[in-house]
């Protein structure tokens, strides 16, 4: 697209805000390819970054152009520098831009990608040895020295708590981060004689050991415990999920310890308490017009109480939710196995995502529920309860 139109509206994003390390590569590494106004574009868009959301205010193209006293041919010019070196991708719709910034490569990555590198040698020539040596930094040979670090169980204790940060929000993109250093006694070496390593991917190998002692630890989990999670942290593609993995680590441990720990509020509590005590008879005959449920049924019942890891109001909602999609029919345990995945997927890992998941699907005609979102109770809930419970009322 060469016209551009000043009074077109745009909004930019990022992953990420720029580090040192960043403008350093931008300054010394970028600008012989791209040039000072594709510089002084990117500079300015990732100024205009709102760390918040990691957008930008709604703005036009006149007040960008104002702002980096440009004019339409140079940002143009600019911009297409700036895609071409991957730092800059462009959606265009209805009159609107929307503009991506891509994080610059590390001084290393800049030289491994033989395009680039070869591209600032031919720019600068000799000066290219120079410009580089300023990323180089002299290591310290730790051969000579004892690491006399302390550990992190040896400076802090540990006590799992609920997660109040919702995975699937987007955060600030950092660097590379340090691991915290656990001294565990799992016997890891049993661990891993005993997992299919057929679902292990080269992405999991480097880090995989560190996860699963650094889980094992905080969580007191066994060695029984870790083989039967990572058996259960298979993802649809067949490889393991370390996502999955933490997810049910956690959901295990409250199910062992401390049950559900959701914050609600009193009137929550009391429908929750009473979920929890349903009778899984009652539940059945409701869905087969009072007819009592059959001796396998209730062995069903009791092998998802068993076998399913989560607390038993989280439990009856699952069963309820499964025999009103299945019209009454009890299916075997291993479907509700699958649930119980989608659900560590969706991250509905307390009563009240479970809850509101299950009332909104049914209230959305079956559509799957948003489990953060605060919708009115439906009618039809409350009456599920009351005839389950007698009168019970919210």
């Amino acid at each position: 697209m060469q016209h551009l139109d000043r009074s077109s509206k745009l909004n930019i994003c990022a992953s990420t805000t720029l580090s040192n390390e960043d403008i350093y590569s931008l300054s010394l590494l970028y600008q012989p390819l791209i040039g000072s106004d594709a510089l002084a574009l990117y500079l300015a868009f990732s100024s205009l970054i709102e760390r918040n959301n990691m957008m930008s205010l709604d703005f036009t193209h006149d007040e960008i152009l104002k702002m980096i006293n440009m004019d339409e041919k140079r940002f143009l010019n600019a911009r297409i520098r700036l895609e071409g070196a991957a730092l800059l991708n462009t959606y265009y719709a209805n009159e609107e831009f929307v503009y991506i910034l891509c994080q610059p490569q590390s001084p290393h990555s800049f030289v491994k990608n033989g395009v680039l590198g070869l591209c600032l040698e031919n720019i600068v020539g000799d000066t290219f040895e120079k410009i580089f040596a300023h990323f180089k930094i002299k290591k310290i040979d730790k051969k000579k020295y004892k690491n006399i670090s302390q550990t992190f169980e040896d400076v802090y204790k540990i006590e799992p708590k609920e997660n109040k940060i919702e995975a699937k929000d987007n955060y600030i993109v950092g660097r590379k981060n340090s691991r915290v250093n656990i001294n565990h006694s799992f016997d890891y070496d049993s661990f891993y004689k005993e997992i299919d390593k057929s679902f292990l991917d080269e992405s999991n190998l480097p880090s995989f050991k560190d996860d699963i002692l650094n889980i094992s630890s905080l969580y007191d989990f066994s060695v029984t415990d870790m083989i039967s999670l990572y058996n259960q942290s298979i993802n649809s593609a067949l490889k393991f999920s370390l996502t999955i993995l933490k997810r049910k680590a956690k959901m295990l441990y409250n199910f062992k310890n401390v049950g559900d720990t959701t914050v609600t509020s009193k009137s929550d509590d009391e429908k929750y308490e009473f979920i929890s005590n349903l009778n899984p008879t009652s539940i059945l005959k409701m869905y087969n017009n009072g007819v009592a449920p059959s001796t396998s049924d209730i062995d069903k019942i009791d092998e998802i109480y068993s076998t399913i890891p989560i607390n038993r109001a989280m439990q009856n909602i699952m069963i309820i939710d499964v025999l009103d999609l299945k019209k009454g029919k009890l299916p075997p345990v291993s479907y509700f196995e699958a649930t119980y995945n989608t659900w560590v997927e969706k991250g509905i890992d307390t009563t009240d995502k479970a809850y509101k998941f299950v009332f909104e699907k049914k209230n959305n005609g079956g559509a799957q529920g948003k489990v953060e979102a605060k919708t009115k109770e439906p009618d039809w809930m409350a009456d599920y309860l009351k005839d389950l419970g007698k009168g019970f009322n919210k």
